[in-house]
């Protein structure tokens, strides 16, 4: 009965902490392009700023990263199809002109 109270409790702590480290991850100002699989499988993401000048996110850029939140510049004038593929529920913020992009943003989120 003791062990299953300590392995119980083990999976606790470890609950809170997976919940304590997701972030909000800020990129640089100097940013212009976030690389292919920059942040791909990354569990400890939660939210992620792209800053004003970045112009293009990469393949897979983000896919299978526990991101929940994701905020684009208007700067941005490529996103890679499969830039958050594997992503689920990822609240999207954006200031970028769908047109510029050379699809609709509804349809590049549709996969979501």
């Amino acid at each position: 009965m003791k062990f299953a109270k300590f392995w119980k409790l083990c999976l606790a702590l470890a609950l809170v902490c997976a919940v304590a480290s997701a972030e909000t991850l800020r990129l640089p100002a100097s940013l212009t392009y976030i690389g292919e699989e920059a942040f791909a499988r990354d569990r400890s993401l939660d939210a992620v700023v792209v800053p004003e000048g970045t112009e293009e996110i990469g393949p897979r850029a983000f896919a299978g990263s526990s991101m929940r939140s994701l905020s684009l510049p208007g700067s941005v004038t490529r996103i890679a199809d499969d830039a958050l593929e594997g992503c689920e529920g990822v609240a999207l913020t954006y200031k970028v002109d769908p047109e510029k992009l050379g699809k609709k943003i509804d349809e590049l989120w549709a996969a979501l």
